[in-house]
């Protein structure tokens, strides 16, 4: 089944083939964009195409610039890019509902009857709508990683860097001399404001040295 499918409009030209050679699909391409080109002003149009190697051919690329028509091909393992491979799935699932065709010519004839019925009141095509919203909601609930599009279903415990490790130790050295100050000297350590938990490493370092300094032992 050759397609070409305008996503803005909805509309789809469908031609039915036992065979799809290059011979084949460029005639029919050509005289479908030239009718499409007749109602267009001098300012043409791009056309998305699969990344086949039929399709780069030398004489088809120079037809499509003759005529001001601009070929976007579709990167490796990127046929989902192409809308058309959608409108497909749909056109040959309503034809085929229920129903076996008994030659190919039959199929033929219900496939572009399907897409003329399709025509009658076509659906403009749009990257969003509810899978998008689907694949956003499923996206929240992993945890992207950096360096990629990767994500995990589970957070990765992180591992601490030498600066927060330090930060730790000096937050737990504080601590327990805290603690050994209030079993030497009750009274007078509760008269003592508590050390400030909160400022960087440098007053903290600073502080743990004179709790050391005023709990050593004198001579």
């Amino acid at each position: 089944m050759l397609t070409l499918f305008h996503p803005a409009t909805g509309q789809v030209r469908v031609r039915g083939v036992t065979s799809c050679p290059n011979v084949v699909l460029h005639a029919w391409l050509e005289a479908e964009l030239l009718t499409i080109l007749e109602a267009l002003p001098p300012l043409r149009l791009l056309l998305v195409m699969d990344n086949l190697k039929g399709h780069t051919t030398a004489g088809s690329v120079v037809w499509l610039f003759e005529h001001g028509v601009m070929p976007l091909y579709t990167p490796l393992s990127g046929s989902w890019l192409n809308m058309t491979e959608s409108i497909q799935r749909i056109v040959a699932h309503r034809a085929l509902a229920g129903q076996t065709p008994a030659n190919p010519t039959q199929l033929i004839l219900w496939l572009e009857a399907t897409a003329r019925a399709w025509n009658a009141d076509p659906t403009p095509f749009e990257w969003a709508g509810k899978r998008k919203a689907r694949r956003e909601r499923a996206y929240r609930r992993r945890h992207p990683l950096g360096g990629s599009g990767a994500c995990t279903r589970t957070p990765i415990r992180r591992r601490l860097q030498f600066r927060e490790q330090w930060r730790n130790w000096g937050l737990t050295i504080i601590g327990t001399e805290n603690r050994h100050m209030d079993r030497r000297n009750l009274g007078r350590n509760r008269r003592r404001r508590p050390l400030d938990l909160g400022a960087d490493e440098t007053r903290r370092a600073r502080r743990l040295q004179a709790a050391r300094s005023r709990n050593a032992p004198r001579s």
